[in-house]
């Protein structure tokens, strides 16, 4: 009597690998995930949050109907000098490094 043969194993079901799952991540706005988009921006940590490319152009848009003029000339400002993005820290934090720095002197 022959007993019936498995199929070989694949080699990606019998190799080990040392590299963590790929993690899928979300638009915190609206929710689609890191494959359906463009681009996903992280948040500061430890907030764990994001935003896609086409969520901050409807940010973009909004603002703009706000105060078109404020905005042109923003944008012209963050395009003459990029490293000028960056997060800064919340105002309360910025007044407790400048009171430690004055306790240091």
């Amino acid at each position: 009597m022959a007993q019936a043969k498995e199929p070989p194993k694949s080699k990606a079901s019998t190799e080990k690998t040392d590299e963590p799952p790929e993690v899928i991540r979300y638009c915190s706005f609206c929710g689609r995930p890191s494959s359906e988009l463009r681009r996903l921006i992280a948040g500061p940590p430890p907030a764990n949050s994001f935003i896609c490319d086409e969520c901050i152009e409807v940010c973009i848009s909004v603002l703009y109907q706000d105060s078109p003029k404020y905005w042109q000339d923003r944008f012209l400002q963050i395009m003459a000098n990029p490293q000028d993005l960056r997060i800064k820290p919340p105002e309360n934090e910025q007044k407790q490094a400048k009171t430690n720095k004055g306790k240091e002197s």
